[in-house]
Order: structure tokens, then sequence, then C-alpha cells
């Protein structure tokens, strides 16, 4: 009889200690998800970025440095980065960024290091350059998926945060240059509605601020999908359904994380109880399709600098 007790008294342990252990995994991850969701709408607070255009023009390096010609700042860069960084012009900094992003997914780690080192000398000296903050980004994105580890985790939720306090709505050169994911793989679905048609809908709006930073959320969320955390991807995006039912993201990312976790007939059952117009399902149909012709590891081959 004492040992069936136990038996059970450890049970009930264990239960116990799963069902915290679930409580705070959500809690956390919820908690995180609302604190990006609060930067996205904290708009009176929003920081003003300073143009990757106006970085890259800046030929001199900081004045308590020497000034180095231009040549020998390019050397000197390439030889002895990590050593004499300081030394080199911003104007180059940006350049090396822009020259090793323009094939980042044939960086090695060192390499993108260096990317990250030149961001963050760019951010010492213009602690608004929106666009060095997305280099370091992309750079620790792509360590994360070469080395399949999550030891930059809390290094891309604090850029993902940083990038969401910039105002980047009320600049179009800012607009473009937030652009994360390739322009390809958000492209407006072509339907067959006129105008008339498409008025007549009565299409729900989205929040302006969520259109902003939508490259960031999904960032966070295809992140989560490439590491298999399917149900963490189901807990985030009915989140964001809940704060902004318009937005199709939240649907996209719930019904793939379902399919990708094998229960197909929950997708389509969520599929066809959803409550959009026309226009809002063949939107979503064709964001699904082209969603589900990539492998969710690969995201971050997608990025663009």
């Amino acid at each position: 009889m004492n040992r069936i007790q136990n038996v059970l008294l450890l049970s009930i342990l264990l239960l116990a200690s799963l069902l915290a252990f679930l409580g705070y995994r959500y809690q956390k991850l919820e908690n995180r998800n609302t604190q990006l969701r609060q930067k996205l709408e904290q708009i009176k607070n929003f920081k003003t970025a300073k143009k990757w255009d106006e970085i890259k023009a800046q030929k001199i390096v900081p004045a308590k440095l020497p000034k180095l010609e231009k040549s020998a700042a390019k050397e000197v860069a390439k030889t002895k980065a990590s050593q004499d960084i300081q030394l080199v012009p911003t104007s180059e900094l940006a350049t090396h960024i822009e020259d090793d992003l323009a094939d980042y997914t044939n960086l090695d780690e060192k390499q993108l290091e260096n990317v990250i080192q030149y961001a963050d000398e760019i951010i010492d000296r213009e602690p608004d350059a929106y666009s060095a903050y997305k280099a370091k980004l992309i750079s620790y994105l792509a360590m994360e998926a070469k080395n399949q580890d999550k030891q930059y985790e809390d290094e891309i939720v604090n850029l993902l945060e940083e990038l969401a306090s910039f105002d980047t709505d009320s600049d179009e050169m800012i607009r473009e240059e937030a652009f994360l994911i390739a322009r390809e793989n958000i492209v407006t679905p072509t339907v067959d509605l006129t105008e008339e048609e498409f008025a007549e809908e009565e299409v729900e709006v989205i929040p302006e601020e969520v259109l902003v930073n939508q490259d960031l959320i999904e960032i966070y969320l295809q992140r989560t999908l490439a590491q298999g955390e399917f149900e963490d991807v189901m807990l985030e995006a009915q989140a964001l359904i809940e704060e902004y039912p318009g937005a199709l993201i939240g649907h996209e990312y719930l019904i793939r994380a379902l399919e990708l976790d094998g229960q197909l007939d929950e997708a389509d059952d969520y599929i066809s109880e959803l409550n959009l117009n026309e226009f809002q399902l063949r939107q979503l149909e064709e964001n699904l399709r082209r969603f589900r012709r990539t492998d969710p590891k690969n995201y971050w081959q997608e990025l663009s600098f």
C-alpha cells in the first residue's frame, strides 16, 4: 500500500511540476510577444532613424582618432579590423557591411562576427543608424541557423525590440530600409475583384503600425517555426489574432504551425470556420501556397539588407 501511495504521490508531484513549467513557459512567451507588440504600438516614443545613405556619406573618422587616407582605411579594415576598427571611416564600415551581406548565406561565423563588429562600431558613433541594427540581426540569424542552436537568443530578441522602437513609417527611405523579408515573399496577391467589388467586400483595415513592423513579427514567428516549436507558434499566433483579428499574418502562422505539426484536419477546419471576406480568403490561400513551398528552416536565407 505504501508503495502505491508513494507512486501516486510522485506522479502528482511530477504532474504539478509539468503544469507549473508549461504555465511558466506560456507566460514567458506571452510576455515576450506582448512586449514586442507594445513597442510596435508606442508611436509617440518611436525614435527617428538615421538613413543608411547618410551613414555611407560620412567620410571622416571620429575626431579623437587620426584621420586615414581612404586606401589606408580599407587596408586597415581588411587586415586588422578587430584591432583598428575605430580608425576606419564610417563610410568604409558601411561599405564592408553591404559587401559582406550581399552574400551573407555563404559567410562563415568569423565573417559574420566581423559584420557585427562593423555594425557595433557604427552604432557607437551613430546610435540611430537603423540599418546597422538590421545588419546585426541578419548576422545573428544566419549564425543561429548555421550552428542550429539558441546561443544568440537574447541578442536576437533585443535587436527585434530595438528595431521596433524606431519610426519606420514617416520617411519613405527608412520604410524601404525596414524591409527584412525578401520582396518576392510578400507580394500582394492578384485577385479577380474590381475596385467596386473590392469596396463592397468592406475589407477590414489592418492597423498601420502592424504593417510597418510586420517583418519583425514574421521573423520572430519564422524562427520559432524553424526550431520546430509549433505549439509556441500557435500560442503567439493566437495572441496576435486576438490583438489584430483583421491581420492575416496571425491566421497564416497558426495554420502553417498546425500543418507542420501534422494536424492537417484541424488546419482545414480552422480555415473553413474563418470569418473572412472573399478577397481576404483568396489572399490567405495564396500566401499559404507560397508558405508551403518553402522549408521553414531556410527562412534565414530569404532576408534582405
